[in-house]
């Protein structure tokens, strides 16, 4: 994101956002100012708060989202919208509201600081702490985009209110270019430093990525009943997931950006990883859901950012940053955040190349081989116990299994029991735990057919009272 200068404050909901906010009974008398109940009245209310208040440049055509619609510092909630796009008579506007969500008469902070850069948050005649006669004329400019008719004006920094309980107070900002300039160039615009308000910008006819992907025109399966591919979208595509790089050698650090040029929300909490083998897709990583859910608002962007490895990553590595993800061969991924629209699913196609990923027993494994039959046990087996016994078969699979799956967690029963087949083994029993059992085959597991290494095993299990 392009950094700008701080905007300071309608109260502490916008310079707040710098650290500064005031509380009665600690700063010296204000000036109570009048709180109308409707704003003031050449100014219109902001709406009922939402993820992001989106309008268009029609004659520039550029479309321009102001997230997020409510803020909140301490006791002051501070809710922003625009109030509609840029007219011939004037610039595109938006309306900023205090309101002080306590019970009891509060005082803030209130002033202007406008930025020196390529879009400007200035206010209005209809902003409260502006004499209407000093407010900054405007013109329009080139294809319809607004500017300041003079050099940046200089505002007071600071001033104060007071707002009764529940009370509000409305001002309006327009949203222009320096002077001289045209329209602002497509971008993602902060105020506030961070944490604060963004506008991004972006061409309304081509919302999606320009250039030529790796893989474009390659056909694969769909991740689910309607994938987005990055690799198949064209500058008309609105939400799109953009990896650093399309191809890498492993170890690899590879990020991938979720970006919502559309006009709706996305929302959800996780992501997946997965290898396509065969024609077909291996969940590798699936459903790796965040601690909170949380909402792409158009205009926004989501990162993720992944060490890709050929080794298993420590396990308790996974608090740090970029996350390690591993092991993994070399072969075709595809990346897909668990975030939705209408039942899309966003994802991109990568490849990685590195050796084939090696599977071996955990350690701790106790093993016995007689007459063709393997006796393995876990450290983590109970008595009574709970035995997978697998022998190999002709039958159709019901479950094909990776080698990048088998080091995961879930699949341990698989992990401690397939890489013990060789040509002169006919059985494995393996004795382990119930959550070994449950994780690999459910609650109720009867004989299931997997699919590892080319070869065809069937899979029972003795439960302790069997």
């Amino acid at each position: 994101m392009r950094r700008r200068g701080l905007l300071a404050a309608l109260g502490a909901g916008l310079a707040g956002l710098a650290g500064c906010s005031a509380d009665d009974g600690d700063r010296p008398p204000v000036t109570p100012a009048p709180v109308p109940e409707a704003g003031p009245t050449t100014a219109t209310p902001a709406p009922e708060p939402a993820t992001a208040s989106v309008i268009q440049f029609p004659d520039a055509g550029l479309t321009a989202s102001l997230f997020p619609t409510r803020l909140r510092t301490g006791r002051l909630v501070t809710e922003l919208s625009f109030l509609g796009p840029p007219t011939e008579q004037g610039p595109a506007r938006v309306a900023v509201t205090l309101r002080n969500t306590s019970g009891r008469l509060g005082a803030f902070r209130f002033g202007v600081v406008v930025p020196r850069d390529d879009l400007l948050l200035v206010p209005t005649e209809s902003h409260p702490a502006v004499d209407p006669r000093s407010a900054p004329p405007l013109e329009r400019g080139p294809a319809g985009c607004w500017r300041l008719a003079e050099p940046v004006p200089r505002f007071p920094v600071a001033g104060g209110v007071q707002l009764p309980p529940e009370g509000a107070l409305t001002g309006e900002y327009a949203l222009v270019a320096p002077p001289d300039r045209g329209c602002p160039a497509p971008g993602r615009y902060g105020f506030g430093g961070g944490g604060g308000i963004t506008v991004a910008l972006w061409p309304t006819d081509s919302p999606g990525p320009t250039g030529d992907p790796r893989f474009a025109g390659r056909s694969v399966p769909p991740l689910g009943p309607e994938t987005v591919w990055y690799h198949e979208a064209t500058p008309a595509t609105p939400v799109t997931v953009r990896p650093d790089a399309e191809r890498a050698a492993v170890p690899a650090e590879l990020g991938f950006r979720l970006v919502n040029h559309g006009r709706d929300p996305l929302r959800g909490n996780g992501w997946g990883l997965y290898k396509l083998v065969g024609g077909r897709w291996y969940p590798i990583r699936p459903a790796v859901f965040e601690e909170f859910a949380r909402s792409v608002p158009p205009g926004d962007e989501l990162a993720w950012q992944f060490r890709f490895t050929g080794r298993r990553p420590d396990p308790g590595g996974d608090t740090r940053r970029p996350l390690a993800v591993g092991p993994l061969g070399g072969g075709t991924y595809a990346f897909a955040p668990d975030y939705y629209d209408d039942g899309r699913l966003y994802a991109a196609l990568f490849e990685l190349r590195g050796e084939p990923v090696t599977v071996t027993p955990a350690a701790g494994l106790s093993v016995e081989r007689s007459d063709g039959v393997v006796e393995a046990r876990s450290p983590s087996a109970t008595e009574p116990g709970w035995t997978v016994r697998v022998r190999p078969t002709g039958r159709e699979p019901d479950l094909r299994l990776l080698p990048e799956q088998l080091l995961r967690s879930r699949y341990r029963a698989f992990r401690n029991s397939l890489p013990l087949f060789d040509e002169t083994v006919v059985a494995v029993l393996l004795r382990t735990d119930r959550s070994a059992v449950e994780a690999a085959l459910g609650r109720a597991p009867g004989e299931t057919i997997v699919t590892y290494e080319g070869e065809r095993y069937a899979v029972g299990v003795r439960s302790p009272g069997d």
